[in-house]
C-alpha cells in the first residue's frame, strides 16, 4: 500500500510536470507516512510548478 502511494504521488508530477527530478524521486521513495504522501498526492495535482512542490515537501520534511 505504501508503494503504491509512493508511485501515485511519483506518476501525478510526471503527468502534470514531465520531468521530475531523480532527487525529488528519492526523497518520495523514502517516505513512509500514508497520510503525508495523501497530502502530496493533493498537492502534486494542484501546485503551479515542480519547484513549488519541492518547496512543499521540503518544508515537511525538513522544518526550519
Amino acid at each position: 500500500m505504501i508503494q503504491k502511494a509512493r508511485e501515485s504521488v511519483i506518476d501525478a508530477l510526471e503527468i502534470r510536470f514531465e520531468n521530475v527530478p531523480s532527487e525529488l524521486v528519492d526523497e518520495i521513495s523514502q517516505i513512509q507516512d500514508t497520510s503525508l504522501l495523501k497530502n502530496l498526492l493533493r498537492q502534486a495535482i494542484t501546485l503551479d510548478s515542480i519547484s513549488d512542490f519541492q518547496g512543499y515537501l521540503n518544508q515537511l520534511i525538513k522544518p526550519e
